[in-house]
């Protein structure tokens, strides 16, 4: 599986997303099992090429196979559904993720956190923050500086320079990326 997964990425790397889709029914011929990291780097390839459809057969290949998504997977789905600007979608997928039994982590916050920035819902990107703390999740420094861009495209220097004061509360540096969104 390793080797198939392997073969798989080198393709994937070289744009070659039909010889790696064909290595996965290679593999199920040679009756060998996809993993889930096989199975989550075709999906994050496939939704590289816009092909959300495509990623989203994977989740349903996986289930049959009676894989379970991990959080990279959820979170490459995530990802997916927030490009295609499907808020609704991407909050499910955290539900799903929760009834699996999976703990949700700093990436997925953030990732939705963006996708509801993006859409202009400050206060939901908000939510997610405090529901990150609930969680015992410690934002990372592109958390903070994603919600600061934020506030200040909104002209709320106050609630940008309030975050700047919570990250170093939390013992995060800010970086070149937060200093240029300030």
């Amino acid at each position: 599986v390793v080797t198939y997964t392997t073969l798989m990425n080198g393709y994937l790397k070289a744009g070659k997303l039909d010889k790696a889709k064909d290595l996965l029914i290679r593999m199920r011929e040679d009756k060998l099992q996809p993993n889930v990291v096989t199975y989550t780097t075709l999906m994050n390839s496939y939704l590289k090429e816009g092909k959300l459809d495509k990623a989203k057969d994977l989740l349903i290949q996986m289930r049959k196979d009676k894989l379970q998504p991990d959080v990279v997977t959820y979170n490459t789905l995530i990802n997916g559904y927030l490009k295609e600007g499907n808020l609704d979608e991407a909050k499910n997928l955290l539900i799903q993720m929760r009834e699996d039994k999976l703990q949700p982590n700093v990436v997925t916050y953030t990732t939705l956190m963006n996708g509801y920035l993006k859409a202009g819902k400050l206060d939901k990107a908000k939510d997610l923050l405090i529901r990150m703390r609930e969680d015992k999740l410690q934002p990372n420094v592109v958390t903070y500086t994603t919600l600061m861009n934020s506030y200040l495209k909104e002209g709320k220097l106050d609630k940008a320079k309030d975050l700047l004061i919570q990250m170093r509360k939390d013992k995060l540096q800010p970086d070149v990326v937060t200093y240029n969104t300030l």
